[in-house]
C-alpha cells in the first residue's frame, strides 16, 4: 500500500489544496494539511465522492440574455422617455465575461395638448376709503424691556 501526499492529490484532482481539506473533513477525516500522507483506500474513497460532482461545462462564444427591461427617464426636451434595455453576456475566456447593454427608445404617441380653462374667483373691488379722513395704523407691538 503506498501513501499519497494531499497536495498532490488535489493537484491531480485539479481543485485547490484547500478545498479537498474541506472535503476531507466533511468525509470524516479531520485533522488533515497539504502534507498529510492518505491511504489508498482512502484516496478510493475521495476520488469517488468528487467523481459524483462535476464541474460546469464553460462554452466559449456563448451569449445569452440576462435582463431586459423597459426604463423610464425624464428629459427636458422631450419629456417623458421610455426606453427599452437588454443586457448580454457573452463569455470571450473561460475566465473572461463581456456584458453589452443596447438602448432602445420606445417611441410616445403624442398627446394633444388639454386645454384647461382657468377658474378665476371674482375680483372684488377694494374697499373705499373715504377722502379726508387720516389713516390708522395699527398699535406698534409692546416691545419687551431689556434686562
Amino acid at each position: 500500500m503506498g501513501k499519497t501526499r494531499v497536495h498532490l492529490l488535489a493537484k491531480e484532482l485539479g481543485i485547490e489544496t484547500k478545498d479537498l481539506i474541506a472535503h476531507l473533513d466533511r468525509l470524516g477525516m479531520r485533522g488533515r494539511k497539504a502534507q498529510s500522507a492518505i491511504e489508498d483506500d482512502e484516496v478510493t474513497r475521495i476520488r469517488a465522492a468528487l467523481a459524483v460532482q462535476e464541474k460546469p461545462q464553460v462554452h466559449v462564444g456563448e451569449e445569452k440574455v440576462v435582463a431586459d427591461r423597459v426604463v423610464k427617464s425624464e428629459d427636458e426636451s422631450l419629456g417623458e422617455v421610455q426606453a427599452r434595455e437588454t443586457i448580454v453576456e457573452r463569455r470571450v475566456r473561460t475566465n473572461v465575461i463581456r456584458r453589452r447593454t443596447s438602448r432602445v427608445e420606445v417611441p410616445q404617441p403624442e398627446k394633444p395638448p388639454v386645454e384647461v380653462e382657468a377658474v378665476r374667483p371674482p375680483v372684488e373691488a377694494p374697499a373705499e376709503i373715504p377722502i379726508g379722513e387720516p389713516l390708522t395704523e395699527a398699535a406698534p407691538a409692546e416691545v419687551a424691556p431689556e434686562i
